[in-house]
């Protein structure tokens, strides 16, 4: 009898130990909730056992991570629609422990590049169990045989690894920005791959008319930089480049070109600029307008004029090009922005061969301080 109760102490004691012992082995690991894990490995191609639930981030449950996955999260902040089980979890990309705007903030900026400390794209999965008896319980068995036989029957064999699971590619969203001629952004905009972006409304401009886009953005699979397109609209005009600097104290040139010349043969043009950033140090004549004597202004200052003069153009000799380069020395002092540069003329500055008024389009330019 004393032997049967020592047996049956023994059956308890090596179940209470096994139950421990699993019980360390299967809550060690961090967890979304009492049963899920987020693997440490991004998750494409990766060998897991357990049940796959998706990936951390995908709350539409359409296997990629995108914009859409944000909205619908919004969505159900705000009662508009109900997240199943399986939705709540994928969703909690910081793993709170709930759904709120942070997470649909944090999966806008990982589809937008920007780096987040959370493992958003990274498997969410129930762990597999295994069942094999430790190595603690084999020790203990092996003192009373009635037990042994008891314990070394009971479990199954340890569970085979299933095949490797292989999560569907993620599938990329791309930034499209949509520029001007001069380089201003018009337009940013995050694109699933394969889709298509949506320009902006962009406007003729002084001397030009929009044609279009110079590259095609009707199905995106990767990330682009679209610039808008013009074509001289064949009016007589003088133009100012636009042109950048990227540090103050820098000496910056500003070509001026003349185009569709009518056959002027007499220009007067005012130079005006911002002398609080900017300081005119050099004129130089151009290519252009080379049958006209071009008189060099003795002050070189914002309001000096800029004068072209001849007796007669032969039609032949009508060019048009470069006219101007003015130098420009950033200041010290100059902040980052735009400063204009801009040409003016008054009634009858301008004239043709006949000595008639011309009218000549400007358009003004400006040098960019970064």
């Amino acid at each position: 009898m004393a032997k049967r109760k020592v047996g049956v102490l023994s059956v308890v004691l090596i179940v209470a130990l096994l139950c421990s012992i699993l019980s360390v082995s299967f809550t060690s690991a961090a967890k979304t909730s009492d049963n899920y894990v987020v693997n440490d490995d991004e998750g494409v191609n990766m060998s897991l056992s357990g049940e796959i639930l998706g990936l951390l981030g995908d709350a539409d449950l359409d296997s990629k991570i995108n914009v859409k996955d944000a909205t619908a999260i919004q969505k159900n902040v705000a009662s508009l629609i109900a997240f199943e089980e399986t939705q709540l979890i994928l969703a909690d990309v910081d793993q709170s422990g709930g759904v709120n705007v942070k997470d649909a903030t944090a999966i806008q900026k990982w589809v937008a590049g920007i780096t987040v400390d959370m493992k958003i794209n990274h498997l969410v999965y129930i762990p597999q169990e295994d069942t094999t008896v430790p190595s603690q319980i084999a020790t203990v068995v092996s003192t009373e045989s009635t037990v042994s036989e008891m314990v070394t029957t009971t479990p199954s064999e340890p569970t085979q690894p299933t095949e490797p699971i292989t999560t569907v590619p993620e599938e990329k969203c791309f930034i499209v920005v949509f520029v001007d001629y001069d380089g201003t952004e018009l337009k940013k905009q995050i694109v699933n791959k394969g889709e298509g972006a949506v320009a902006p409304e962009v406007l003729d401009r002084a001397g030009y008319v929009f044609i279009g886009w110079d590259i095609d953005f009707e199905e995106v699979h990767s990330d682009l930089t679209v610039k808008a397109q013009y074509r001289d609209n064949g009016l007589p005009a003088v133009e100012v480049e636009r042109v950048v600097s990227t540090a103050s104290d820098e000496t910056v040139r500003v070509p001026v070109q003349i185009r569709n010349n009518p056959g002027i043969v007499g220009m007067t043009l005012s130079l005006d600029y911002d002398e609080s950033a900017l300081s005119l140090t050099s004129i130089v004549k151009g290519s252009a307008l080379s049958e006209m004597t071009f008189t060099i202004p003795k002050a070189l200052n914002s309001g000096c004029n800029l004068p072209w003069d001849a007796e007669f153009v032969e039609p032949e000799n009508v060019t048009n090009g470069e006219i101007l380069v003015l130098t420009f020395k950033v200041l010290d002092n100059a902040q980052k922005g735009i400063y204009d540069i801009s040409l003016r003329y008054d009634d009858g500055a301008i004239v043709n061969n006949d000595l008639l008024s011309v009218d000549m389009l400007i358009i003004d330019g400006a040098i960019f301080v970064k």
